[in-house]
């Protein structure tokens, strides 16, 4: 796990939630934040469940899903915090927002 790429993703999905004004995004700003605050703080260096991740749905499949960058930056963080993050995911990620994002 490069800690240093996990910070920067953390901080861009964290960036992307506060410049998008929506409840579904504040609330999930607010639900996941202590994981994303842990990974800045350096205090999460080993793979954990995305299912501890809360929010997942909205990235995934719902009102957040159409955000620009919202897909490729929620999967970057989901798959390094469980340990599966590699360039060929993030290429990967960045074509669905390219596919799937208006």
């Amino acid at each position: 796990m490069k800690l240093i790429d996990f910070k920067n993703e953390a901080q861009a999905l964290r960036d992307i939630l506060q410049k998008y004004k929506e409840p579904d995004a504040d609330l999930c700003l607010q639900a996941p934040d202590p994981i994303i605050q842990q990974v800045l703080n350096g205090k999460i260096t080993q793979p954990i469940s995305i299912g501890d991740i809360p929010c997942g749905y909205y990235f995934t499949q719902g009102t957040l899903r159409p955000v620009p960058g919202m897909i490729s930056a929620f999967s970057a963080f989901a798959n390094h915090i469980e340990g599966m993050h590699t360039d060929e995911s993030k290429k990967f990620f960045a074509n669905l927002d390219k596919k799937y994002a208006p």
